[in-house]
């Protein structure tokens, strides 16, 4: 990616949380003035690794390393609003660690605990971005498509989830001896009606994106029947997870257009399955440097304007 060095991208939000606020006045301040684009590398990094573990550990796809973090990394950054820190980089860091958790309860008798750790995950993603309709239902979906409902298992994950939420509202009023500034802000943050304003750059990013994500999409669904139980189960979440974050970007007025950074793993993964799953031949290696050079094309056309 050649933008991300540009000192002229700044981290930026347009309704952010309390807390991703601060973080993006303390980015903001620096001197160095492309440090939330290195920022935003190391994260989308981060978030890489922990997708390859999530597939190492479950084997969801048969593939190697080098497939996945290309195909995350040129998801991730190809888009230039994504090339800079944005606060949902953190809260995918913590969905993809809470996802995690909840692939690891499969198989289990009493997955109480991991529950709590996996809802503990999404409570701290929730600080960064208030998407409660992708993040925590989120988590309370994937746990309901992994196991047999229990109360026991959803208590615990429902607990783990507000726990961070409290101890931030502790933090603060121990810091500042009163809610009132952070309860304003969250009745401002709320009120909040994002517009959406597309130009060109956004018509050909969701364009391409589009086109192949629906192409995954239907790829996804002509396989799981030929997936294993726990694979199956996976890509479910990953079909979820992408529908529901879509549905609240669009629906609700007070959630950022960036919350569509949150698709960025379970694309990736619908996205590598498709190609694990083509047949071996011209057309499939042709699809694929279709998507390369499409990817690697974005980046060049915010570039020159």
């Amino acid at each position: 990616m050649f933008y991300p060095l540009n000192s002229s991208v700044r981290a930026t939000a347009t309704n952010p949380t309390p807390l991703s606020t601060w973080l993006l006045n303390a980015i903001n301040s620096w001197s160095f003035s492309a440090g939330g684009t290195i920022i935003s590398c190391l994260l989308v990094g981060v978030e890489a690794i922990i997708v390859v573990i999530i597939n190492e550990r479950f084997e969801l796809c048969n593939t190697k390393f080098s497939l996945f973090a290309t195909v995350y990394f040129l998801t991730s950054l190809s888009y230039a609003p994504f090339a800079t820190f944005l606060p949902q980089q953190l809260t995918n860091i913590f969905i993809g660690l809470g996802i995690y958790k909840i692939f690891s309860t499969y198989g289990w008798d009493d997955a109480g605990y991991k529950a709590f750790d996996a809802g503990l995950l999404f409570g701290i993603a929730l600080l960064f971005s208030f998407n409660i309709l992708a993040i925590y239902v989120l988590g309370l979906v994937s746990l309901l498509i992994f196991r047999p409902y229990k109360a026991r298992e959803a208590t615990l994950l429902t607990l783990g989830a507000v726990t961070p939420i409290i101890f931030y509202f502790a933090v603060h009023y121990i810091i500042s001896q009163s809610y009132c500034e952070i309860t304003d802000y969250l009745a401002q943050w709320f009120k909040y009606h994002k517009k959406i304003e597309i130009n060109n750059h956004d018509y050909i990013y969701i364009i391409s994106t589009g086109f192949f994500g629906v192409a995954a999409f239907f790829s996804v669904l002509a396989q799981r029947n030929k997936m294993n139980v726990l694979g199956s189960k996976a890509f479910l979440i990953f079909i979820f997870m992408q529908i529901f974050t879509t549905i609240s970007v669009l629906f609700v007025p007070f959630i950022e257009t960036a919350d569509l950074k949150l698709n960025t793993i379970p694309t990736t993964f619908m996205l590598v399955a498709m190609f694990c799953n083509m047949r071996k031949g011209w057309v499939s290696e042709l699809f694929f440097l279709i998507f390369l050079l499409t990817f690697y094309a974005l980046p060049l056309l915010w570039i020159i304007g």
